[in-house]
């Protein structure tokens, strides 16, 4: 089994908020993580990917995919080294039809009781003890969910909708129809 050292934090080494323009002028309050809450994120980041990458995280050339169950992860090409969104595009070309849906508020959907279910689970069928899971949470969300600017969040949201969405949405399409996510975007 695995273990994930999870580093405490004071409550002051959390997130603060700015606030971005979106399209058509409109604000957007975001939660960025302070410095020292950046490094335990990383930290904890890095200490799962060790996990399931071949080689050292350091070794950026040889990283494979995810070891969650492949044949259904491959639908995913956001945030996996060596996949972007050209090739997900790649994948519905000369397609007659094609759907896109958009997820509103892609990391701020995901709340904070989403990620405890899913992690939980995530950890658990991979052999992954994490020492004070309490504290992953804390460190992991804010405001009762995902944090767009969290280090942690684009990993951590990969895992939710996988469980979430992209099984059951493979275990329901046969070959003849093509499933790929990249973020929030759904074709």
């Amino acid at each position: 089994m695995k273990k994930i050292n999870i580093s405490k934090i004071n409550d002051e080494d959390i997130y603060y908020t700015e606030s971005i323009i979106k399209k058509h002028w409109k604000e957007r309050k975001i939660y960025k993580p302070s410095d020292n809450l950046k490094k335990v994120q990383r930290n904890i980041l890095l200490q799962i990917k060790e996990y399931f990458f071949s080689l050292s995280f350091n070794n950026e050339k040889y990283y494979k995919d995810l070891h969650i169950n492949k044949n259904e992860f491959k639908h995913v090409y956001s945030y996996i080294r060596k996949k972007n969104i050209a090739d997900m595009a790649k994948n519905h070309v000369w397609k007659k039809f094609v759907i896109r849906i958009d997820i509103k508020s892609f990391f701020n959907s995901i709340t904070k009781e989403m990620i405890e279910k899913y992690m939980k689970l995530f950890f658990e069928e991979n052999n992954i003890e994490i020492d004070n899971f309490e504290e992953f949470l804390k460190i992991v969300s804010y405001n009762n969910s995902l944090p767009i600017w969290a280090i942690t969040s684009p990993f951590i949201s990969n895992v939710v909708w996988y469980y979430l969405l992209d099984k059951k949405i493979v275990s329901h399409i046969d070959e003849r129809i093509n499933y790929s996510r990249y973020a929030d975007d759904l074709i």
